[in-house]
This record gives C-alpha cells, sequence and structure tokens, in this order.
C-alpha cells in the first residue's frame, strides 16, 4: 500500500485540519444565512415586550370570560321534549373563541420555531454532524422536543380549550342534564326517541310518549323525579329560554347567592354528582371568605405597620428638625408648615428619604425656607446693605441647594468664578497658592458666610450692553472644602437676570469705586490749587453719600 513520506505527513494532516475548519466556517455561515431566512417573516409579525405581553393578557382575561358562555347553548324544547341548540349563541361564542385562541396559537407557533432554531444550533455547531433539516425525521423531532419550553406549551393548550368554569353556568348545564336524565328513565332502554329537536318526527308514539313524560317528570316537588338542587331553574323555565341576558343574569345571582352562604340553604337529592357540585360551592364559598377576611386583615395589619412606621420615623426626625429649625431660627407658621408636608410626604410613601428634607417639599415651601435662611446673610453683605428688599428676595428665590464633599474645589486660580455660594455648614479655605496643599490660607468662609460676591455682584451691576457672559469674574484664589460643605448658590447668569429685572431696584454701591473717586478728587484738587492758571473760583465742599453715609469732597466751579 502506498503510506506518504515523513515530508509529507505534516502536509496532509494540515489540510485536513483545514479542510475541517473551512467545512465548519461554511456551516456556520450556512446556518445563520438560514436562521434569518426562517425568522425575517416571523420578526415583522412578532412584536416582544410591554405592548405583546398587554394583548396576551388582555385574550387570556376575554378568553376564560367567554368559556362559561358554552355551558348556556343546549336549551329544552318542553313541547316536542328534545334538546337543541340555541344557534346564534352558539355562532357569536365560536367566533369570539377562535379569535381569542388565535393569541395562543401564535404564542405556541413561536415557542416550536425557537425551539427548532435551538435544536439546529445545537447540531450545526458541531462540525462532524449532518445538517440539521436533512436528517431523519426523528432525529429532527427528538431535538426539538429536548428544546421545548413543556411549561409554558401546556399553559397555553390548556388555554385554549373551554376548561374554566363558573358555578352559575354550571347550574344551568346540570338542569338541564338532570331534566333528560328523567326523560331516558321514564322511557327506558328501548326509547322510541333519541331527545334530539334535529331527530324529532311527529306522530301518535310520540305524543304518547310526551303525555307519559309529563306524568313521569313533572316540574315540582311532589313529582317521581328529585331534581334537588335544580328545580329552581327547571321552575322558573331556564332552561328553555333563548333569551340569553335573562338566563345569564339568573344563573349569576344563583351562584353569587349561594356562595355567599357557603350553600347552606341547598336542598340537594341523593344523586351523588349533584352533592358533589354542592360541596364543591360549599368550600369555593369557605375559601373566598377566608381569602376576603385574610386581605382586610393584612390590609388592617398592613395600614397599621404603615402608620406606625410613619409615626416612629416622624417621631425620629422630629427632635432633630426642630433642633435644626431652632438653630436657623424658622417662623413659628414655618416650622409647622414643614412638619406637616414631612408627615404627608411620609405617608404617601414610608420609604422617603428624610436625609433631606428640603428636596421633598413643595416649591412654596421651598421658596419660604429660602428666604428664612439666607435673607440675614444676604443683609450682612457690605455691597447688599443698600439694596431693595424685593432684590434680595428675588436673589433668594434663584438659590438652588448645593453639598460639596470634603476636598472639592470651588473654584480654582485663573478659573472663572460662575457662581456666588452661601454657607450655611461646613468650612472652605481661600488660598492663592497653585499647590494642592495650601501653604497659607488667607482667609476662611464659615457657617453664614459668602464666597464670590465681590467678583460677581460688581461684574452683574456692569452697562447690561458692555457685559457678556462669556467674559466671567476670573478667580485670583482657590477655594477648597475643608470639610463637607452644604448651603446655597446662585449662578452668574441667574445674578445677571436678577439685576436686569431689577434695574430701577438695584441700587448696588461698590466701596472699591467710591474710594477711587475720592482720591481722584482730591488728586484733581491738589494740582488745581497749585496750578496758578487755574479757574477764577473754585468751590470745595464736602457730602455725604444718601445710602451709605461715606463722606467724599465736592468741587464746584463758577
Amino acid at each position: 500500500m502506498f503510506k506518504p513520506t515523513d515530508e509529507e505527513a505534516p502536509e496532509v494532516s494540515m489540510t485536513a485540519g483545514h479542510n475541517t475548519h473551512s467545512e465548519y466556517d461554511r456551516r456556520q455561515s450556512e446556518l445563520k444565512k438560514n436562521k434569518s431566512r426562517i425568522s425575517s417573516w416571523w420578526t415583522s409579525l412578532w412584536v416582544r415586550g410591554t405592548w405583546w405581553d398587554s394583548i396576551f393578557v388582555a385574550s387570556c382575561v376575554i378568553a376564560v370570560s367567554l368559556d362559561p358562555l358554552f355551558f348556556y347553548i343546549p336549551i329544552i324544547d318542553r313541547e316536542k321534549k328534545c334538546l337543541q341548540a340555541d344557534r346564534q349563541l352558539r355562532t357569536v361564542t365560536l367566533i369570539l373563541r377562535s379569535v381569542m385562541d388565535i393569541t395562543f396559537i401564535v404564542h405556541i407557533i413561536y415557542q416550536i420555531r425557537e425551539a427548532m432554531i435551538a435544536a439546529a444550533l445545537d447540531k450545526m455547531a458541531k462540525p462532524k454532524s449532518s445538517d440539521f433539516f436533512k436528517g431523519p425525521f426523528f432525529k429532527r423531532v427528538g431535538a426539538i422536543v429536548d428544546n421545548l419550553s413543556w411549561r409554558s406549551l401546556i399553559t397555553d393548550i390548556l388555554a385554549v380549550l373551554p376548561i374554566p368554569q363558573v358555578l352559575g353556568a354550571f347550574w344551568y348545564f346540570f338542569s338541564i342534564q338532570r331534566e333528560t336524565s328523567c326523560w331516558h328513565r321514564s322511557c327506558g332502554p328501548n326509547c322510541i326517541s333519541t331527545f334530539y329537536c334535529d331527530e324529532y318526527k311527529h306522530s301518535d308514539d310520540m305524543v304518547t310518549l310526551i303525555t307519559s313524560l309529563n306524568a313521569s317528570c313533572p316540574i315540582n316537588t311532589t313529582g317521581p323525579f328529585d331534581f334537588g338542587i335544580f328545580l329552581d331553574s327547571l321552575k322558573s323555565n331556564n332552561p328553555a329560554s333563548i333569551n340569553f341576558p335573562q338566563k345569564l343574569c339568573y344563573s349569576f345571582w344563583w351562584g353569587l347567592r349561594n356562595l355567599s352562604n357557603f350553600g347552606t340553604n341547598l336542598v340537594t337529592s341523593n344523586y351523588v354528582w349533584e352533592n358533589l357540585f354542592a360541596i364543591l360551592i360549599s368550600i369555593i364559598g369557605l375559601l373566598l371568605f377566608l381569602y376576603l377576611i385574610g386581605n382586610v386583615q393584612t390590609f388592617m395589619s398592613m395600614g397599621t405597620a404603615k402608620s406606625e412606621e410613619i409615626r416612629r420615623k416622624i417621631k425620629s426626625k422630629k427632635q432633630v428638625m426642630k433642633e435644626w429649625m431652632e438653630k436657623n431660627c424658622l417662623p413659628a407658621k414655618l416650622r409647622k408648615e414643614i412638619m406637616a408636608n414631612i408627615r404627608e410626604k411620609l405617608e404617601q410613601d414610608n420609604h422617603a428619604d428624610m436625609g433631606d428634607p428640603y428636596s421633598i417639599l413643595p416649591s412654596s415651601t421651598k421658596k419660604s425656607l429660602k428666604r428664612a435662611l439666607c435673607m440675614s446673610t444676604l443683609r450682612k453683605v457690605p455691597r447688599l446693605e443698600g439694596m431693595n428688599p424685593k432684590v434680595l428676595k428675588m436673589i433668594c428665590d434663584y438659590l438652588k441647594p448645593v453639598t460639596y464633599p470634603e476636598h472639592h474645589y470651588v473654584a480654582k486660580v485663573d478659573e472663572p468664578v460662575d457662581q456666588m455660594v452661601l454657607v450655611k455648614e461646613g468650612t472652605m479655605w481661600i488660598y492663592s497658592s497653585n499647590t494642592s496643599t495650601p501653604s497659607k490660607i488667607h482667609r476662611t468662609v464659615e457657617n453664614g458666610g459668602i464666597y464670590g460676591d465681590e467678583q460677581l455682584l460688581s461684574w452683574a451691576s456692569k452697562d447690561m450692553q458692555h457685559v457678556s457672559f462669556e467674559n466671567f469674574p476670573i478667580s485670583k484664589e482657590n477655594v477648597k472644602c475643608h470639610t463637607k460643605v452644604e448651603g446655597f448658590a446662585i449662578a452668574a447668569k441667574d445674578l445677571k437676570d436678577v439685576a436686569t429685572k431689577c434695574k430701577m431696584f438695584w441700587n448696588y454701591d461698590d466701596p472699591r469705586e467710591e474710594r477711587v473717586a475720592s482720591s481722584t478728587i482730591g488728586r484733581t484738587f491738589r494740582r488745581n490749587r497749585n496750578n496758578p492758571n487755574r479757574p477764577a473760583t473754585v468751590g470745595v465742599g464736602a457730602a455725604t453719600s444718601s445710602r451709605t453715609g461715606i463722606e467724599y469732597l465736592q468741587i464746584e466751579r463758577t
């Protein structure tokens, strides 16, 4: 036999390996194409997610509601002593139920399709296996069965069948069954009638049979046949009526009445299935009652537990909030309003975060709280001492709560100053060093202090036509949080907005500008006094600013 040489053997091995991998890659490519081809049409029809889930649940509810209608289709013809169907009700019920079944059928098809694709993936993933779709039929079926979700599939199949039952519909259906049972018993094994109206033929024998049935199966309590709990249905002529709303309401009321009293008023015969039906009514009524009582008890216990939890939370936070409000000198009316809002929020959601009470307050209470906390701080700013109260209130309304962690930089050297910060809790360091570790702290901003007022108030007070939002003041200092800092901040654009809206009330006095003006007037006066060519008369007097009380020189020329 031919044997490959040592030099040829590796070549054969590499070729075989290459062919194997090429075949595997080819199969994977074909699988992807097949899967794409098979699922492309399905994907366009099948929409997964909330939309489909809603349709599926609605279909289940409607289908279950339609199932009891099947029991109302049979009706009795008392004159001919035969059974017939309510054709109109049968047609409507079958059409509606079939439409609902489409949803379940689509779901079943989808599961089988997913199982086929999963089985194909398992087979095609193995290079040496044959093509799944060309394999033996039973092997393909076995692979699909292994990948089916039987639990969901069985649920869908059972949902297609009209299995769910309603007591009222059963009572109606069994009443017909008991009357036909009396007919069969009276007629005997060699009866000339099948008791189906479609097969009824008028004859003297049938007239005799009907007369005999009327005598042996009278609808009353003294007759030879005991109809038991179904006597009321037969006496009311309910099984012989084609008025569907009337039959439905009467049967529904019978079921509701007996469920509510656990079937204690039912007088049964000795018929086994009738007694089992009565026992079922009693058990279901008892279970529903226990379920109702359990839900009521659970609801009451949950309400009690919720109230107790809210009470504990309010009690635990009440002292802390009381101390915080007293520390910040809040008015008594505002304190009551804050506590009322906190209680209301806890009643709505007992898991509400009480670590930040400000976040759960309504906008009107937030506005009042900001004014109560920040008005006094703003009035302490020298540049805002003479500001109209309306402007200060508007500044408060624009303030937003801020929290900075420890070591956070609020501003850095050569960076724009874009906000003014009012510190309520914590400490900030201000220094001019460019290193992260300050070599010399110029000053600190602590509780009740403000940062950014010097730069932004002057910037916002300039001529509105020549100031751009891009021309923010530049910080010459580093501002770093030494501890966790909590407070309020107003953005530069918001401060500019306040200055624009309140232009007629914006009486901002910059002490630096007044010092510069006073110095300029003084130099002018001294220069003119030593100048021999000065004007003939120069009057010098003193004047005082009506807003700031700062005294400055006033020169009058004549």
